[in-house]
């Protein structure tokens, strides 16, 4: 006696609902992760460079001016917490963005960084 193999056709299906599931969030935060790599990556390039800065708000100025640059929205200057000591700079910063899914359905992202 032969036995068949394979998927059912219910199998199939619940396969591609979990498939869409997870490639529908995924779609969401991207973008979200996205912006949050761009702001990693110009604090770290000011960090690097903190040897041109020797205030507080000349940092600020310069985030101000990469986030032009970047397209940065989610996060300001005014919002990074930054501590000078000695000849370096530390630059922190935590912020929450919250992504629809779908209708009244959102996903709260945390994100924190610190520079060393």
């Amino acid at each position: 006696m032969n036995r068949q193999k394979g998927l059912s056709l219910s199998t199939f299906l619940l396969w591609c609902v979990i498939v869409f599931v997870v490639a529908m969030i995924s779609i969401s935060i991207v973008p979200s992760f996205m912006e949050y790599q761009s702001i990693k990556s110009a604090v770290n390039r000011i960090t690097h460079e903190s040897g041109n800065y020797s205030s507080v708000a000349e940092v600020r100025e310069a985030f101000r001016k990469q986030a032009e640059i970047d397209r940065i929205k989610t996060l300001t200057a005014d919002e990074l917490k930054i501590n000078k000591e000695g000849a370096v700079i530390i630059i922190s910063f935590d912020y929450d963005k919250r992504v629809k899914l779908v209708g009244n359905v959102s996903l709260l992202i945390n994100y924190k960084w610190k520079t060393h």
